[in-house]
């Protein structure tokens, strides 16, 4: 009789690193899928307000991608859950912070160097985005958007029009921290959108919106990305008149984005821009 080879067992590690800006310690938890020697390893970016040990953590989803084969990676941004520090709303203090945990990821002995992913959702493309215009030295190699917020309607009204004193629509000493729109036209990596059918017309139009921002100029785009794709839909277009993109069907967030790493970075094989 053959028996079946143990299921490797996920190993978690619970860490702290140092926001270089604030001075704050950051919650950090690390898991690793098990198997031998480096992994790919994948940051995850919580939405929201939200720190990452609720949104990925509690919930079992940085367990799915370590047992797909990656290191997950999610921390608390400063202010959130267990971290110290203050609630900067995804500006450049908590930007700071995703750096620091990015360098840290990098330079795990768990974690293969030259196979790194940012998986953001929400409101946390805003931090993803600020991080990889900021600090490009970092070898990131794409990033994975969940239906991020593009436009200033949509970051306020989920953040329940309370941000700071002063901001606003017009305060754009606020905004230039934190508009992920434009800072999408300069994010140097690839970048894959991942978008369920829309409920409405403002959805789907800021999927397309995200994606003519990031999409290389000489494929008709605003920004200087070598790669992009909404969803499965051909890669480097953007969707002008009557051009639609295919939807995904509504699916929980992990399933849709792992599906996309397994394809862009196979667990097993270096990654190789499509």
């Amino acid at each position: 009789m053959q028996v079946s080879p143990a299921r490797p067992q996920i190993q978690t590690y619970q860490t702290r690193a140092l926001n270089p800006t604030s001075h704050a310690r950051l919650a950090m938890t690390i898991r690793h899928p098990g198997a031998v020697g480096p992994r790919p390893g994948v940051v995850l970016v919580p939405g929201g307000r939200t720190d990452g040990q609720l949104f990925f953590g509690t919930s079992g989803v940085a367990e799915r991608f370590a047992r797909a084969g990656y290191v997950a990676v999610h921390f608390d941004p400063d202010g959130r859950g267990s971290s110290e520090g203050v609630e900067d709303d995804n500006g450049r203090v908590q930007q700071d912070a995703l750096a620091a945990v990015l360098q840290a990821t990098i330079d795990s002995p768990l974690v293969s160097r030259e196979r790194i992913a940012l998986v953001a959702c929400g409101f946390g493309l805003t931090m993803a985005t600020g991080v990889l215009i900021r600090y490009p030295d970092l070898p990131v190699r794409f990033l994975v958007d969940w239906q991020g917020l593009v436009s200033r309607d949509e970051i306020l009204e989920s953040l329940g029009g309370t941000v700071v004193p002063t901001a606003g629509i017009a305060d754009e000493r606020w905004w230039q921290e934190r508009d992920p729109l434009a800072m999408l036209r300069l994010v140097p990596v690839g970048y894959q959108r991942v978008q369920t059918t829309p409920t409405g017309a403002d959805a789907g139009q800021a999927a397309m919106h995200a994606i003519r921002a990031a999409t290389h100029r000489r494929f008709g785009g605003e920004g200087i990305a070598p790669w992009t794709r909404l969803n499965g839909n051909p890669a480097n277009q953007v969707y002008e008149g009557s051009a639609k993109p295919w939807w995904l069907s509504p699916v929980p967030a992990e399933i849709a984005c792992l599906a996309y790493l397994l394809e862009l970075m196979p667990p097993d094989r270096r990654w190789v821009q499509p």
